[in-house]
């Protein structure tokens, strides 16, 4: 079996590092909580994409905290990636989501943990080929879960499926309900399943379980059978649902329910299935969650008003009342992802919220009697990411995803010195549900002077009159962070993208449609044009790309575009741009120029002659390219012959004079350790050998130059040369030359009794192995494999170590007097081996690390990078 690696250490003292790195920043947000679980003892498992509580790192990737606020002791809980809901019996936590590893075991998408002690059940392994998003525990016995998958055991289930809770949760065999579109909820009620989701969005996509039954249906729980008499006929998406005994509360993003006008939130009375017509509360935008308590309703969203009644993403109903609660107004910002009642006529919140810059966010609980507001047992927070950098010359500027900066409120923008200071007088006050900022661009002139043109999903402070607020693009006045109101523009949807172009700005997003100061309707502006310097749309490409525009990069007199799309809706004889293309500067369409990547563009860079693409894809210019390629200029854009491959996304691309700068998720690149960060010569494309240094777990999203031979380096990572006070943003600075590798290594001597899955080291493509690199991460030696795409139930890869090459150890066994114990992480199909830091060994001693597999898969045995 043929399978490529990319790394092979040699651990080395950290003296050895060839640079410095500075701490700037550390941006957090306001928590990330999806879903809140209470257990049998009244404490609380929060679930999500949390980092800290009450300022300290958690131990683990879940909390499990006491309505006190206090995390209960000894119960820690370890998973790849987040957790996105939960589900308990008394006796387990079941747990959904994108991650791949718990406690150390390859449990994919669901798993469960003991209540008492947060131990695994390593035999429970249902292993659906995608996340799980939903999970209800059925009152007569199993497991119903909704996410995005196709299979469950390598069994066909399509985003619903029934489990069994003993034996290894395979799935219940006449259990059948089959869907094409998202879900987003599940509720056990009665008899029936209540389902809510996105089904019958496309007509070619068929409604739930196939049926006609569109956007919220019920299920029978024995059999998964459709009631396709119970139709109450939403005309979009329902996002979250809750009951009180007759009645079926409904929330999402739909205008009609059972023909009946009933915006966002609607009340359906059971068993029938209709819309109640006497209950039409009119909320002004997207509810993301419905809960019940004591008979009143809660719900939260990114609405700005409910009826008559200002409401700030939160509204309560008194029971049976279709007007908010008068007395009930919280002071919020942000949005709740879950409400879950509190049993005393109150709810639990967890989300992206806060209520102040020195009060609690993420977590909270707000009581249901009059002039509440929201109380904090604790603060949790998630780490931010800074995604964005630019300087003047005398400021630098930083967007991202963040709420606070070092502790001070700076809702995703802020500013600070070259000497890395950050401005405590500057802030533009972002706002909205869940602000963030993904592009920066210069907007020189302006009747109130220089200015800084900010893109992302955000409201400004209502400063155009009447109130009103700027949405997703906006001109931020250099001298004083105000908004500039010449420049409106208000796209309805996200900017990921700005570019300074003939007088005015090229910008790329998510968005459909503008609505420029002046107008009293949306103009269409479909992910992709060219606004004047007073945010009106002009004369432009009108091209609209099917999926959001990532990047926008010029060269040469050239504009290329790369994103997500995989066709231009008014292309004309170039629809056939699929993630990346160029323009000239009239924006006409290079139709030569066609690289075809098969995944998303994230990045661009480039120079005379070359174009460096950054992303997610495994094949772009016509060639297999892992994650980053550098593309001919000339002719189609083909591939060039440099294949650094590394096994994770690349998102960020800066060059200089002499070098190129790669940032991302990736902890290998060109066969080498890097941990998110690398810089390549750009006279040869080879890996600089003397730039080392890298970040934790997390990722590399910008990179800017600096002055003298330093970059500042932004992202979501969490620590830096492994100090957990380099957070989110550093300055790298330093060119000092590596310390000497060994000239040579001896040859593998091959063991005729191992099912061997890989090279025992990195291989070049001259077939040469390649000498090792200092240790950098702080994770330890590490080694990056992919596992064959369909491998059976059953095959197992084990890492094995070696300090000679001829000799092989299992992990946890000892040598020359050192036991070495190796972790795996998984990432997809990606697994990453690193030795325990507590295992380092001595600069004198190479290690090596092996992949063995058992129950070799059938077929096609070659797995191609």
């Amino acid at each position: 079996m043929k399978l490529l690696l990319f790394s092979l250490l040699l651990a080395l003292p950290l003296a050895a590092r060839a640079q410095s790195s500075t701490a700037v920043a550390d941006v957090r947000t306001d928590g990330n909580v999806k879903h809140m679980t209470v257990l049998p003892d009244g404490s609380m498992v929060l679930t999500g994409f949390t980092t800290f509580v009450n300022n300290t790192p958690l131990g683990g990737t879940l909390i499990r905290i006491t309505q006190a606020g206090t995390l209960v002791p000894g119960w820690n809980v370890v998973t790849d990636n987040g957790v996105f809901t939960s589900a308990t019996d008394g006796t387990w936590v079941y747990l959904g989501g994108p991650f791949t590893v718990v406690n150390g075991y390859n449990l994919p998408g669901i798993a469960r943990v003991s209540v008492s002690t947060g131990a695994v059940d390593a035999a429970w392994r249902p292993a659906p080929d995608g996340d799980v998003s939903h999970i209800v525990l059925l009152a007569a016995g199993g497991v119903v879960i909704a996410g995005e998958f196709t299979e469950v055991q390598g069994i066909p289930r399509r985003r619903l499926a029934r489990l069994y809770t003993s034996g290894t949760g395979s799935p219940i065999e006449n259990w059948r309900c089959d869907t094409q579109e998202t879900v987003n909820d599940l509720l056990e009620s009665g008899s029936w399943i209540y389902v809510a989701g996105a089904f019958g969005s496309t007509p070619s996509s068929g409604g739930l379980g196939g049926s006609t039954v569109n956007f919220l249906g019920r299920v029978n729980p024995g059999s998964g059978a459709v009631d396709t008499s119970w139709r109450p006929q939403p005309d979009w998406l329902v996002n979250s649902l809750a009951t009180s005994g007759s009645q079926l509360y409904a929330g999402g993003s739909f205008n009609k329910m059972s023909g009946l006008t009933r915006r966002a939130l609607a009340r359906i009375v059971l068993p029938g299935g209709t819309a109640d017509s006497g209950w039409n509360p009119d909320v002004g935008n997207l509810v993301t969650a419905v809960a019940v308590s004591n008979g009143a309703v809660f719900i939260s969203g990114s609405f700005e008003r409910v009826g008559n009644f200002v409401r700030k993403g939160f509204a309560k109903f008194n029971p049976n009342e279709a007007q908010p609660d008068s007395a009930w107004n919280p002071a919020v910002e942000g949005i709740a992802y879950h409400l879950l009642p509190d049993g005393a006529g109150g709810v639990w919140m967890g989300g992206r919220f806060h209520t102040g810059a020195t009060a609690g966010g993420g977590w909270a609980r707000v009581a249901g009697g009059a002039g509440s507001e929201l109380s904090y047992p604790a603060r949790i927070e998630s780490r931010g990411s800074v995604d964005r950098l630019l300087s003047d010359g005398t400021w630098w500027y930083a967007g991202g995803l963040f709420d606070t900066v070092n502790g001070v409120r700076r809702p995703a923008l802020f500013r600070y010195s070259a000497a890395g200071v950050v401005d405590a007088g500057w802030d533009a006050g972002l706002g909205g549900p869940e602000p963030f900022v993904k592009a920066l661009e210069f907007a020189p002139g302006g009747a109130n002077g220089p200015g800084i043109l900010v893109g992302g999903q955000f409201l400004t402070p209502a400063q155009i009159p009447p109130a009103r607020n700027v949405a997703n693009l906006a001109r931020i006045n250099l001298a004083d962070a105000s908004t500039q109101t010449e420049f409106v523009s208000n796209p309805n949807s996200a900017v990921n993208a700005i570019l300074r172009w003939n007088g005015g700005f090229l910008i790329g997003g998510e968005f459909t449609g503008v609505q420029p100061q002046g107008y009293s309707a949306l103009l269409p502006f479909t992910r992709l044009g060219w606004v004047d310097d007073t945010g009106a749309p002009g004369t432009g490409p009108d091209l609209a790309p099917n999926a959001a525009v990532n990047v926008l990069f010029a060269s040469q007199g050239r504009i290329y575009v790369g994103g997500d799309f995989t066709s231009l809706q008014n292309g004309g004889f170039a629809a056939n741009r699929r993630r990346l293309f160029r323009m000239d500067g009239l924006f006409a369409i290079d139709l030569g120029w066609n690289p075809l990547p098969n995944g998303p563009v994230l990045a661009l860079e480039g120079d005379a002659t070359r174009v460096f693409a950054g992303g997610q894809f495994t094949r772009i210019g016509r060639k297999p390219r892992r994650h980053l390629a550098a593309l001919s200029g000339s002719g189609a854009g083909d591939a060039l012959t440099w294949r650094p491959d590394p096994p994770l996304e690349v998102d960020a691309l800066r060059s200089s004079a002499s070098h190129l700068y790669v940032g991302g998720a990736f902890f290998d690149i060109a066969q080498q350790t890097r941990g998110k960060l690398a810089r390549f010569n750009l006279t040869d494309l080879t890996l600089d050998p003397a730039w080392l240094g890298g970040g934790g777990n997390g990722q590399v999203t910008s990179i800017e130059l600096a002055s003298g031979n330093g970059v500042w380096v932004g992202g979501s990572f969490i620590t830096w040369d492994g100090s957990p006070s380099k957070r989110t943003l550093v300055r790298i600075t330093g060119t000092a030359a590596a310390a000497p590798q060994p000239a040579f290594f001896p040859a593998p001597v091959d063991d005729p009794a191992a099912d061997l899955a890989a090279s025992y080291f990195a291989i070049n493509e001259d077939g040469q192995p390649l000498r090792p690199e200092p240790l950098l991460t702080p994770e330890g030696q590490a080694l990056s494999w992919q596992i064959r795409p369909g491998a059976p139930p059953g095959t197992v890869e084990r890492v094995q170590w070696s300090h000679d090459l001829q000799s092989w150890h299992e992990s946890g066994e000892s040598a020359d007097g050192t036991t070495r114990t190796i972790r795996i992480k998984a990432d997809g199909t990606w697994r990453t081996a690193c030795v325990d830091t507590s295992s380092s060994i001595a600069a004198a001693h190479p290690l090596f690390l092996r992949v063995l597999v058992s129950g070799r898969p059938a077929g096609n045995e070659e797995v191609q990078p």
